[in-house]
């Protein structure tokens, strides 16, 4: 018998931009990042509330405030 994912207690792959219950309450339109899970999950978020949370995101997103909001940041 072939193992899958969802036999080894993982969720089967998701194809990319995916909208689906976990990622449907990070769609934000005026947007300036997006995020990308490592199964593909994309979360349109706002780099001000990532940065105000997470220590992390303060040291990782060095944004330009003169930036244009839709030129999108990759990490």
């Amino acid at each position: 018998m072939e193992d899958t994912s969802q036999e080894k207690g993982r969720l089967a792959p998701i194809e990319g931009g995916t909208i689906n219950e976990c990622n449907s309450a990070f769609q934000f339109e005026n947007s300036d990042i997006v995020v990308v899970s490592s199964d593909d999950l994309e979360f349109k978020l706002h780099t001000w509330i990532l940065r105000s949370c997470s220590k992390v995101f303060q040291d990782t997103l060095n944004i330009d405030p003169k930036k244009d909001p839709d030129d999108f940041t990759n990490i």
